[in-house]
């Protein structure tokens, strides 16, 4: 008997731990001084604190489909600065489960301002039959990086889009477009502006056959180098004039080529492929209005200079995926302040319902610099002279919700009261609860967070930003 009594404690002391391991929540926070610093928070019993965060687990809002960035020719040369075991911790902080988990990831299809030079996908002129068409190029850079983030994403979801067709199907015969307020002599010769005049597609029944059909022969070429493409974009910043590879679509034009002669084609030679409006970089709601007639987009892709109007779309068309395409470049210097940003964008994007957010260039140099000559962040820089890897950052800033928000989950409803906080809650598919809080602020904030019936008291650093986690 005796015995007996003795087991049934025992099981009482064991359930009773369990149940006190799940009440606990995780807590991650990073500031400019730490990143990443993880502890474990036990529920209150009682609270000091008049500030409370309430999280509604019942009330779920969009689906999110994960994070990414994009893989630039640059980034990839960045990385052959350091040697395979390092190029393989990279990025396995990148796409394993351990690190940023990535788990949708973007390309250009032809260059980007981040690749070494121009080129396109066929630049034989008038070659409308696309029989000039190959990846030749994308075979020494590109296809490497994503075959090496395939290692520790296998279902790796990669979509693309141009920043320029080919040069023969724009008016201007050029890549690039006119940039505003530019000395063009010393940059080009007084006979290039009438050149970079005219930055847009050549809006004629044969230029849409074959620019359809070259997008088909991407997808077609990359699925035969072992990459599904899921997704395309027909142009990457329709408002795009820049003296790097740009090209301008009024909405009608745009929505004449996606839903005329890109959509069925694809739907006939890669049915699975969806296709988005993208991407945008402008806050005209009017814009996408003028797309969204009889169309058949699975969504719309939005830079971050369009992020104003991802709420309009969102109340407008809340059947379309929205996807942020490209989080704010910034300047290069990587430091706590352009990170704080990023996470303002995020929580704006995902509170104003987009389902996925991209980041810009996941690796550069010491420098950061693009082909022409413009410096930006990046969530891993590598020293090309000492090759001292960088985490910055961003990469924390990525990883705090990447790391936790699972593909499938859903944003929960927050209700606040007397703070100046910025916080999100997701469910994810297993019913953990992912929290993230940013306190911007230069002051110190107590809080309690409530989770179902049981509340946490969190000590909230100025200038931080938190992940919890209770399962």
């Amino acid at each position: 008997m005796k015995k007996h009594i003795i087991h049934f404690l025992l099981s009482i002391f064991f359930l009773a731990n369990i149940s006190c391991a799940r009440a606990q929540m995780k807590l991650v926070t990073s500031t400019n001084d730490n990143f990443w610093l993880e502890r474990t928070v036990n529920p209150a019993e009682n609270s000091s604190s008049n500030n409370t965060i309430l999280i509604d687990t019942s009330k779920e809002f969009q689906v999110i489909d994960g994070f990414g960035g994009c893989f630039n020719e640059t980034g990839y040369e960045a990385l052959q600065l350091v040697d395979e075991d390092q190029q393989e911790q990279i990025m396995k902080s990148l796409f394993d489960a351990s690190g940023t988990d990535f788990n949708i990831c973007r390309m250009s299809i032809g260059a980007n301002d981040f690749s070494l030079d121009w080129y396109s996908l066929n630049e034989t002129i008038n070659d409308f039959e696309m029989t000039g068409f190959n990846i030749e190029r994308d075979k020494k850079r590109l296809i490497p990086y994503i075959k090496s983030a395939q290692k520790y994403q296998a279902e790796l979801k990669v979509w693309g889009s141009p920043w320029s067709p080919p040069i023969w199907m724009k008016h201007n015969r050029h890549y690039g477009g006119k940039a505003t307020n530019m000395d063009w002599g010393p940059l080009y010769g007084d006979n290039m502006k009438e050149i970079y005049e005219n930055n847009r597609f050549i809006t004629e029944d044969k230029y849409y056959k074959s620019y359809a059909l070259y997008f088909s022969k991407y997808i077609q070429s990359y699925k035969e180098q072992g990459i599904n493409i899921y997704s395309v974009h027909p142009q990457n910043e329709v408002f795009a004039n820049q003296l790097f590879p740009s090209c301008i679509w009024a909405a009608e034009d745009l929505s004449e080529f996606t839903n005329k002669y890109l959509i069925p084609k694809l739907k006939t030679d890669h049915p699975k492929v969806e296709v988005y409006y993208g991407t945008l970089n402008n806050d005209s709601i009017a814009y996408v209005d003028a797309l969204m007639k009889n169309t058949k987009v699975k969504g719309v892709g939005v830079q971050w200079y369009g992020i104003k109007t991802i709420g309009a779309i969102h109340e407008k068309y809340p059947d379309l995926k929205i996807m942020q395409t490209e989080s704010e470049c910034n300047n290069g210097l990587n430091n706590w302040f352009t990170a704080e940003h990023t996470f303002d964008l995020m929580y704006s994007s995902f509170k104003n319902g987009a389902n996925s957010y991209m980041y810009w260039n996941m690796i550069l140099n010491e420098m950061g610099l693009s082909t022409w000559m413009w410096r930006q962040n990046s969530m891993i820089t590598i020293d090309r002279f000492s090759k001292k890897v960088s985490y910055n950052p961003e990469f924390y800033i990525m990883k705090h919700f990447s790391h936790y928000v699972k593909s499938g989950a859903h944003l929960i409803e927050i209700k606040e009261e007397k703070m100046n906080l910025k916080t999100l809650a997701f469910k994810n598919t297993d019913g953990s609860i992912v929290v993230l809080i940013g306190n911007t602020t230069d002051q110190k904030i107590q809080t309690n967070l409530k989770v179902g019936d049981r509340i946490y008291e969190l000590n909230l650093a100025a200038h931080s930003i938190s992940t919890g986690v209770v399962e």
